[in-house]
């Protein structure tokens, strides 16, 4: 009966760590492994909000920090590569690269647009009627100045549900070394805008939850087989 029970208390444990965690990217950069919280889960909150929550030990932003320049540009360019022409792409493997990561991190912001067409950096042409994106605060404490915060983008363009374009450019994320990164307040805040946070991860969530159960009902036997003998 108290194994019944204790076994009972872990489930319901986990079923509520896994309603109120939130969401996250795992993946691997340069040999790290890293845990990313999804743009929707700091949607709304300025900067200044989201320092004073990361500090909070009883708060679930809690252990998490804002991803560097560099880090943040080693991630974009591990959904797709960049030609380093700002502007708009057409090119398939560009197009389903942003695609990808807005699909992972959460699109923050849907509008449809007056169909149309723009070109684009190689030259080309794209209709479009639908434009997908999120804006997204990063960068360490200073690395934009004084006060300011960097600020990112990630954009796709769909004509009639076909996905016809992708936005990048070098002072939204793509390129670390821009000296004019757009920038915004610590106070800004909108309702397309999340913060990129990260933390290192040494093991995968699902695999810790797992091996907590694994312990747990390790140590269940190891008391009933005491009891037993």
């Amino acid at each position: 009966m108290k194994k019944s029970r204790l076994l009972g208390a872990v489930c319901a444990s986990l079923t509520i760590a896994s309603i109120s965690a939130n969401a996250t990217v795992l993946n691997t950069l340069n040999g790290v492994n890293y845990e990313w919280l999804e743009l929707s889960a700091t949607q709304l909150l300025s900067r200044n909000t989201v320092e004073a929550r990361i500090i909070n030990p009883s708060d679930d932003l809690f252990g998490y920090e804002y991803a560097s320049r560099s880090l943040v540009e080693d991630l974009l360019l591990s959904y797709t590569a960049w030609d380093g022409l700002d502007g708009w792409h057409g090119a398939a493997t560009v197009t389903s690269g942003v695609e990808s990561f807005l699909s992972d991190f959460a699109i923050l912001k849907s509008t449809p647009l007056t169909p149309g067409t723009t070109t684009t950096e190689d030259g080309g042409t794209i209709p479009y009627d639908l434009n997908n994106g999120s804006l997204f605060l990063y960068g360490h404490t200073g690395e934009c100045g004084e006060g300011v915060t960097c600020r990112g983008s990630a954009a796709v363009l769909y004509n009639e549900t076909v996905l016809t374009g992708a936005f990048q450019g070098g002072r939204f994320g793509w390129d670390h070394t821009n000296t004019n990164p757009t920038r915004v307040s610590y106070v800004e805040q909108n309702s397309d805008l999340g913060s990129l946070l990260v933390k290192t991860s040494t093991v995968p969530i699902p695999a810790a939850l797992w091996l907590f159960v694994t312990g747990l009902m390790g140590l269940v036997g190891i008391s009933r087989h005491k009891k037993l003998a």
